[in-house]
């Protein structure tokens, strides 16, 4: 039979109708009606919220980057001891992956501004790196970004005055 034995009993997938597909283990993709309702359905963003959580995000990570944060923590606490600076970079590591990637305001607000007597110290370095990071640092990362289009630029300015406001209102 060598290589075409039953060409004549199989069809070209374009013959067959397009995009038909068959999946015995997903049968709500077999139908051609199926398949193109899916590709029909959009979904709103909200470019705002997601500004939000990247601009929170990016503060996050260079609060817990030793090699992004170390010089600023020792300038700003400088009688830490080795100790009390890893156990400081563990803490922030923490608190990024404690935000499941999904970062908001009140989030933040909990983080930043409610007292948590238990961990004093680390809450306060952390408040004081996150704050640096806003004030000092963002709006250069923003501006020069060759990934984000202009009007996401502004949107993550805004997200920016959002998260200094938090601070500044409560004059951290």
């Amino acid at each position: 039979m060598g290589h075409g034995g039953d060409s004549g009993s199989h069809q070209n997938s374009a013959e067959a109708g397009a995009f038909q597909s068959v999946h015995p283990a997903a049968p709500h993709l077999n139908s051609n009606r199926n398949f193109q309702t899916q590709i029909r359905q959009t979904y709103k963003r909200k470019p705002d919220r997601n500004s939000l959580t990247n601009t929170g995000n990016q503060v996050l990570i260079f609060a817990y980057m030793r090699s992004r944060s170390h010089r600023l923590v020792l300038r700003c606490f400088p009688e830490l001891s080795k100790a009390q600076l890893d156990n400081y970079f563990t803490f922030a590591k923490n608190i990024k992956k404690s935000m499941l990637n999904y970062i908001n305001i009140s989030k933040l607000t909990d983080v930043w501004l409610t007292p948590h007597h238990e961990n004093e110290l680390n809450y306060r370095i952390h408040r004081t790196v996150c704050y640096h990071y806003i004030r000092e640092k963002i709006v250069a990362s923003i501006l020069t970004s060759h990934k984000m289009l202009r009007k996401s630029k502004l949107l993550h300015l805004k997200a920016r005055r959002q998260l200094l406001s938090l601070f500044e209102n409560r004059k951290v």
